[in-house]
């Protein structure tokens, strides 16, 4: 995974995994006068990053006087986060605030038990999953791995991504399924692990899937790349496929496999580790989030928008209660008796009045029923589902309001009502 990639995945991370008030200070741990790198004056110029500079500083102090005479690890992985939140919020457009606050809320948490970590590594990351609130606001599948590896603790991910240049493709012994495959997809790319011994990655992304394709290679006594075996071959040789991708990594000063998968109310990492014997597994660590459903996006104009968006929230949130049963008119609505096919024209998708949506499954379910509503301005036709694309269904609810006149259906407003996460639930590991 490049750090470009990271760094996109690790943005929206928000205020929410935050434990540590950010009301401690007005400005960061140094002296902005003497700012002189980019991260540096990034951080002088924003109130809250500045809050966060020195909530961390002061987690920081913290960590070490707990720590003790054990304070030198800890002295290392600070060393290292400085580092890694250099190269991963500066250059090729991310030098940016939420790059930034990211690294900093998984910091934060990450000192919160770093200080006197628990024996097991794996326990370091449950712990620190625990006090980030499971990092809700992640990128599906990535949100435990990146969190964990930006926490400073003993996992490692942030590596960098490189091109499969001619000459790497002639001295890495890569097999011909894997050169078919990636041929018919994205540009196949490596990743080196410099630990002991060196392990390259090389892998490919595409499908209607968006899969991710791995071969391993290590470095010989002798200094020559030897294809290994791989940790494991998810999706019977498909690969790690939708919200379920793999990381090369280091995890306990060893070469690691960190494979993260997520959905709504659910998001796991799964450690396996190079040891001496092979590739052994050392953990899995699964989050359960609470959920609650919110408007995300209106599209509404010249109708009574406020009455429409109260009602479509209700609307939504009677549909989700539903899910799986047979659809009754929610509270409000009644059968319509539309006799045309909704599944063609202006009702098959949701109406966004010319403008751009930010979710991408804007098709409403096939055969989804249409309610009627008489409310001011009315009679209008509703329709609600999940958003769709194809064979897909996301978390999403759309309710799409229109009126039928002598020249057809015309469309008055559209509302998504999303499914988001809402603070941790539970931990396990096993």
């Amino acid at each position: 995974m490049s750090l470009m990639r990271l760094a996109a995945c690790l943005a929206p991370l928000s205020a929410a995994i935050w434990v540590a008030s950010a009301t401690a200070a007005t400005g960061p741990s140094f002296d902005c006068a003497k700012a002189s790198t980019p991260v540096d004056r990034a951080i002088c110029g924003s109130p809250e990053l500045s809050a966060l500079d020195w909530d961390m500083a002061q987690a920081y102090r913290r960590a070490m006087d707990a720590a003790g005479e054990r304070g030198a690890p800890l002295l290392r992985s600070q060393r290292r986060w400085l580092a890694d939140r250099a190269k991963l919020c500066t250059g090729s457009g991310t030098d940016n605030p939420a790059c930034l606050a990211a690294a900093y809320r998984a910091r934060i948490a990450g000192l919160q038990v770093l200080g006197r970590p628990p024996a097991d590594a794996c326990a370091v990351l449950a712990e620190t999953a625990r006090a980030a609130g499971g990092f809700p606001e992640g990128r599906y599948g990535g949100e435990l791995s990146h969190g964990l590896s930006l926490s400073g603790g003993p996992l490692h991910l942030d590596l960098d991504e490189e091109p499969l240049t001619r000459e790497w493709a002639n001295r890495l012994p890569l097999s011909e399924e894997f050169k078919d495959w990636s041929s018919n997809h994205l540009a196949q790319t490596m990743l080196r692990a410099e630990t002991d011994p060196p392990v390259i990655v090389v892998q490919a992304f595409g499908g209607s899937l968006s899969c991710q394709r791995m071969e391993w290679f290590i470095r010989d006594a002798a200094g020559s790349w030897k294809a290994m075996e791989a940790p494991e071959t998810p999706g019977d040789g498909e690969g790690y496929c939708y919200n379920e991708v793999g990381y090369l990594g280091e995890f306990e000063g060893a070469p690691a496999l960190a494979v993260g998968r997520g959905q709504l109310e659910e998001a796991s990492l799964r450690l396996l580790r190079l040891g001496r014997a092979g590739w052994e597994p050392r953990c899995t660590i699964t989050v359960h989030y609470k959920s609650r459903l919110a408007l995300t996006e209106e599209f509404c104009a010249g109708e009574p928008c406020a009455t429409l968006r109260r009602e479509a929230v209700g609307w939504a949130v009677a549909a989700a209660a539903q899910d799986g049963a047979e659809p009754t008119p929610p509270p409000g609505l009644a059968p319509s008796g539309f006799a045309g096919n909704a599944d063609e024209g202006p009702m098959a998708r949701l109406p966004t009045l010319g403008r751009t949506a930010n979710a991408d499954m804007l098709d409403f379910a096939t055969g989804s029923p249409i309610f009627r509503f008489d409310g001011q301005g009315g009679p209008y036709l509703v329709r609600i589902s999940k958003g769709t694309r194809g064979w897909r269904e996301s978390d999403d609810y759309l309710v799409g309001i229109f009126r039928s006149g002598a020249g057809g259906t015309e469309p008055v407003a559209g509302y998504v009502v999303s499914k988001q996460r809402d603070g941790l639930d539970r931990l396990d590991v096993k």
